[in-house]
This record gives C-alpha cells, structure tokens and sequence, in this order.
C-alpha cells in the first residue's frame, strides 16, 4: 500500500471533525514504513492526525521541507516519544530566517534549533545532497534553477550574522516511486515548482504523475500562473494536488483547465499512489 493523507492545510476540509489553518503536513504510508513530511505550525496537526486515526507514535521517519514555521514549530507539540525518531532537514536549516520589509524583521523561523532537538534524543540526519532514505523514498535537495524562481524581496536570513537574501538552500522534495511513474511531494517550492519539477525529471529521467503540495504561486499574475500550468503540462505531468501557499487564484486557474487534472488537498484527503 502506498498511501498519502492531508494532515494539515490552509484549505477547509470536508470533514467537520478537522480543522484548518495556515500549515501544511502530510502523512505517507509507503509499503509499511511511515512518514510524515512536515509538522503544521501547532498541537491542531496532532489533533487532526487521531481525527483520522492516525498513529504517528511509530513513524519512520519525520522530514521537514524547509525551516519556516508554518510547516516545522509543530514539532514542538509533537504527541509521540521523540527518542530514536529520525529527522530529515536540508542544509541551513537552522539558520534564523525573517520577513523583512524596510527596517522591520519579523522571526518566520522554524523555532527549533540544534540543541532543542538533542535534548529531545531526536536523530538529525542533514541532507546536503541527493538521498534515498528507504528504498523507492528520495529526499532531492541542490535544485538546478533554470526559470525564474521569484523568491519573494522580503525573505532574508541570518548566515554567521550576516542578514542575506534568502535562495532556501534548506529546502528539499520528497520522490515517492511508484509502478508506473514518481509522484512528488513538496513544501512551498520556494525555488520554483518548475525548477524542482525540472530538476527531479532530470535526474530521474522518469515521468512524474502526480505533484502534491504547496506552489507558492499566490504573488504570480494570471499570465504566469498559466504559463506555469502550460509548462507542467508540457512535462508531462497528469494531476495536480496544490495547497497551502499555492493561492486560491492559481487554484481556481488549475482546477477550469481540461487538460490536467487538479485534485484537492485539504485536510483529510487521501490519495493511493500504487498507480493501480
């Protein structure tokens, strides 16, 4: 069984018993070893989690796209026995991030640190390239960025005590393999859906079915939300699944297109990736 649940997401879900905020966390099932690719910003992705009955005492593994808080503090309210748990972050991780605007800087950060993490017995596995972490599981990190990937002016971060622009070298994908294709999963895309799309194909050289997650299309215009969808097509890529920071405009574009599929990603959403 190959199994991917919305945990947590910025969209409504069907499902009155769960609730909704601006997060993102997804639970995979891959033939038995467990994984839940980030944590939501607060204790309500643990709450949807035993909504669906979810068990996330015996995860395998827990992977953490990138250090903005809308999808690491959970953590800090994790349920389950920290010791022995593994987690995957890309490199960079904990450097301090920030929204800045002017002279203003507001913390955005992940609220985890290296220590915090050790004191909690967690195993930190820093992905600085390339890795397969289970057999057909692939976390992808150093995406190779030949579009534009418009990280937002307001993004900075704090490297040896120097404020920079942020280009997220933390940020990885998950590539889930399955019979007839990849699907993959991914945080907020922050350098650019088509260069992660462009990179996992080229260093795959497989189809790509399905891509899950969030877009971070919300500041492109109408004209570039569709000239993203057209080039996604063009990859060869049949449904998408988009949420959180992808926008409701470039949702509302991908769902009235008849030439890929959208599908909803809200909390509570469930998806088999078996390609049966």
């Amino acid at each position: 069984m190959i199994e991917l649940i919305s945990v947590m997401d910025n969209a409504p879900s069907s499902d009155p018993t769960l609730c909704s905020e601006h997060a993102l966390s997804a639970y995979l099932n891959y033939k038995g070893i467990k994984i839940l690719f980030d944590t939501g910003q607060s204790e309500k992705t643990w709450e949807n989690a035993e909504s669906l009955g979810l068990d996330l005492a015996d995860l395998s593994a827990i992977i953490l796209s990138h250090a903005h808080y809308d999808h690491t503090t959970g953590l800090r309210t994790y349920p389950g026995e920290p010791a022995g748990k593994t987690i995957y972050l890309g490199q960079y991780f904990f450097d301090p991030k920030y929204s800045q605007t002017n002279d203003e800087k507001m913390y955005i950060g992940s609220h985890l640190d290296r220590d915090y993490l050790s004191d909690q017995g967690y195993s930190v596995i820093e992905v600085k390239e390339d890795m397969e972490i289970y057999p057909g599981l692939h976390l992808i990190t150093n995406f190779n960025r030949p579009y534009a990937s418009k990280i937002p002016k307001k993004f900075v971060r704090d490297h040896d005590g120097e404020i920079i622009a942020d280009s997220f070298p933390d940020e990885i994908a998950l590539v889930v393999e399955g019979k007839k294709g990849l699907h993959l999963i991914l945080g907020c895309s922050h350098p650019g859906i088509l260069n992660i799309i462009h990179t996992v194909k080229q260093r795959f050289n497989k189809d790509i079915l399905t891509v899950f997650g969030g877009a971070h299309l919300m500041d492109f215009s109408e004209s570039e939300i569709t000239e993203t969808i057209d080039l996604m097509v063009e990859a060869g890529i049949s449904s998408l699944a988009l949420s959180h920071c992808t926008g409701q405009r470039a949702i509302d574009i991908l769902a009235a297109r008849d030439d890929i599929k959208y599908l909803p990603f809200s909390p509570g959403m469930k998806y088999s990736l078996g390609d049966n």
